[in-house]
Parts: C-alpha cells; structure tokens; sequence
C-alpha cells in the first residue's frame, strides 16, 4: 500500500499531466475552428494567447502563494470545511464549493489554480473565436488593433486565479456566443445564465435587465409581446431585489440605508492598509466615477511598473474611445445591428454605470471592468471596421 502523502503526490501528477493534455487539445480544437472561420495566419493568434496566459498564469501563481492573496483563501477556506454543505451559496461561496470539490480529491493549490486558469484561457478562445465570426458573417474586417485588447497583460494577469474573474469571462464569451448563434435565448443559453447567477448574481441581473430593455425597444416586436417583456421584467425585478439585498446587506428600497452603504463602500479611500491605489471619489460627479474606473491610473499618475502597464493600456482604451465619438454614424449602426451588439452596448454601459458606484480602489476597478469592457469595445470596433469597410467599398466602386 502506498502512503497517504506518495498517493497524493502521485494524484496531483497525473492531474497535471491531463490538465495540460485538455489544454492542448482544446488550443488545437479551437486552431481548427478559427482556421474554418478564416486564415491560417489568424488561427496561429490562439498560440500568442495560450503562451500569454500561461506566462500570467505562472506569474500569477507566484504572486499569489507569496501575497496570499485570494485566490489562496478561496483554496485554504475549502481545505477548512468540514462538509460542502457550509459552502453552498453563490459568490465567494461558490469560488469555495468548485476548490472544495477538487480538494476532496487530493489536489493541490497548484492544481486547482491552473483549473481556473483553463477556464480563463478558453474564455479568450471563445471571445476570439466570436470576433472572427461575426466579421465573417458581417462581412467586415476587424482592424488588427482590435486584437491588442485580447493581448492586455492585466486582462490575462486577471483571468488566472482561483476565483470569479476567470469563471466570468468563460461565461459571458460562452453567453454572447450563443445569442449570436441562437440570435436570442434559447434553452441552451440558460445553462451559462444560471453559472453566472452562481458566480456573480448582480451580473446576471444585470444581463437580464439588459436583455429585456433590448427586447422592449425593439422594433421587430408587437406591442403585446412588449407588454409581456415587461411583465416579466417586473417579476424578474421582484425576485431580483431580494437577491440583491441579500448580496448586498442593505434594502435597496430604502434610499438611506443604500447611500449609507455606498458611504461605507467609498469610506474603503481612507484606509491606509488598502495601499496607493485608493481613490475618493465620494464628491465626484457621475461622468467621473465611470471614467476612473475604466481609465485611471492614466501615465502620468502612475507610481509603480504595474500601474505603468496599466496606464499605457488605459491610454490605448481611451484612444478609439474618443476615435468612436469623432466618428458619425454610431445610431444608424447600432440601429442596423443585430441583437448581440444591442445586447452588448447596453449590458456594458449598465454595468459600467452600476460597478462605478463601488469604486474606491483602482486595482479593484482593474480587475472588475473586464467584466464588461471586452464586450464594449467588441462594438466600438465593430463600428470601426463597419465604417472602414463602407469606405473602401465606395473607393473601389469609385
């Protein structure tokens, strides 16, 4: 009979093995795909992606067993629990209940890290995947700056650890690529809906709301079934609330006790132990909470080699975001757009709205805009390459 501890070692190593056996059949699969969507050249993008994530995944490896960040307490509250029943829940509870369910078969934090991170990895896969897509049955081509988005350091460095943000990402590239497919809900669609219920509530709410105010506004719609939507937008609302509550400790009803709570949240500014990245904006204005926490650090703020990076692609965001309000046009594309774009433009500027009110630190606002500003500037350079395209096709007939 082998020991407990060489049988575990034996375990965590043949995991490994097929962890990155999965991972290489699933880079290969998704090359055969993109080569079927477009070029050869284009299929060998998915291999950059893969040597990136991995280089984050092993620097993020590093960091996080020495900082003991949280990716360590998600793995060290499961080796805690006495039963997977303490962890039933969403949110954190959730992260919890997936690292409790490998380490009930011995793996180690390594293991389960590098889980998370093929979760992260393949969600690229798949955002890359629907960019080419879409172009392909659009008839457009996405300029080659676009893909400098899918090759963010921080975007990779966030996507790697045990918890939310690498979950997330799988599920709203897995979400948007069926509502393109499917060009609305269909049965299958519910399956990554109810995952991201599980991983981030307020996310999935936010994506019905969105969902339902695409619908109401459209005009290929009857005002009978409009009147439906918002029926069960209302009971939505009514289950929502609740969940909401619950997540958030404050009844969203009561107007005080919501200010006091986002006082509370933005009181986080003061705290020296929260490092240099706090920010105050508890007397700024609106238009400002949405752009700090989805374009500071700018350069010439930054303190330290992370911040540089992230203020040189904040820089690079905020280029083509001015670039798409110089440019006319922008209604009559989102007009003459297909249900995803609608359904990505409005789920992003709601949750970038909501998410602003939290802010009080900018390495969380880092982490948490790529939530959304992957399917935000998904549309912008859909536009971009809309109008570039109707440019050269006027050129040429010209």
């Amino acid at each position: 009979m082998l020991k407990a501890p060489i049988l575990i070692l034996i375990i965590n190593i043949v995991f490994f093995c097929g962890l990155f056996l999965t991972t290489m059949y699933l880079t290969f699969s998704y090359v055969k795909k993109i080569k079927q969507i477009s070029t050869a050249k284009a299929a060998s993008f998915i291999y950059i992606l893969l040597g990136l994530h991995l280089l984050a995944a092993t620097f993020g490896y590093l960091i996080t067993k020495s900082s003991r960040g949280d990716a360590v307490y998600y793995f060290e509250s499961a080796l805690r629990a006495n039963s997977w029943t303490e962890l039933i829940g969403t949110g954190s509870y959730f992260i919890k209940l997936i690292a409790y369910f490998f380490k009930s078969f011995g793996l180690n934090y390594f293991n389960v890290f590098f889980i998370f991170s093929l979760f992260g990895l393949v969600g690229f896969y798949k955002f890359y995947e629907l960019i080419l897509d879409y172009g392909k049955k659009e008839n457009i081509t996405f300029p080659k700056y676009f893909f400098l988005l899918l090759l963010f350091p921080t975007f990779h460095i966030n996507t790697v650890a045990i918890g939310k943000d690498a979950l997330i990402l799988f599920l709203l590239a897995t979400l948007f690529k069926q509502i393109f497919i499917y060009r609305g809900i269909k049965f299958k669609t519910l399956i990554p809906i109810i995952f991201i219920i599980l991983v981030r509530p307020h996310v999935s709410i936010i994506f019905i709301v969105a969902y339902v105010l695409v619908l109401f506004f459209s005009s290929e719609l009857s005002s009978l079934k409009k009147i439906g939507i918002v029926l069960v937008g209302i009971i939505g609302l009514m289950i929502a609330i609740p969940v909401i509550e619950t997540r958030l400790k404050v009844s969203i009803t009561d107007f005080d006790g919501f200010s006091s709570k986002l006082d509370r949240i933005q009181n986080f500014s003061n705290r020296k132990d929260m490092g240099s990245s706090t920010i105050n904006i508890k007397d700024k204005s609106i238009a400002f909470r949405m752009f700090a926490y989805s374009y500071l650090p700018l350069i010439w703020k930054a303190d330290s080699i992370l911040k540089y990076l992230v203020s040189v692609e904040n820089l690079y965001l905020l280029f083509y975001l001015f670039l798409l309000l110089l440019k006319k046009g922008k209604r009559k594309f989102i007009k003459n757009s297909n249900l995803m774009i609608k359904l990505m433009l409005v789920y992003s500027l709601i949750a970038w709205f909501i998410f602003s009110f939290s802010l009080y630190n900018l390495g969380l606002s880092t982490r948490q805009k790529y939530m959304y500003i992957p399917f935000l500037y998904f549309v912008i350079f859909a536009f971009l390459a809309n109008i570039k395209t109707k440019v050269n096709v006027k050129t040429q007939t010209g």
